[in-house]
């Protein structure tokens, strides 16, 4: 899905697991991004809640600021915010949990 201009969602985007890439030529504001697929923002992002990343093959970029309430990273899904960028928190969740300790 390509938008030509800005994208404004007084809601939730939610974008399926390896689903379409949305592509946003202008600035994409919303109160919750939720992706398992490709995002390209050439604008600024502007997510006041939560941006929530769930896919290893896939990720996120954004070319201009990126202002986010809270960041969350599961399955290594990646973020690329190439501008000025404001993060209330981050949150990681590894693609596979951690072993138990002492190794094996």
């Amino acid at each position: 899905l390509y938008i030509l201009g800005d994208l404004t969602i007084t809601g939730r985007v939610f974008q399926p697991f390896r689903s379409n890439a949305l592509v946003v030529f202008g600035s994409l504001r919303a109160r919750h991004v939720i992706t398992g697929s490709e995002l390209l923002v050439f604008g600024d992002l502007d997510v006041s809640g939560v941006l929530y990343g769930n896919c290893t093959n896939y990720s996120t970029n954004v070319l201009g600021a990126a202002r986010v309430g809270t960041l969350v990273s599961c399955k290594d899904h990646r973020f690329s915010l190439w501008g000025r960028r404001g993060l209330g928190e981050l949150v990681r969740r590894p693609a596979t949990p951690p072993g138990p300790p002492g190794g094996s």
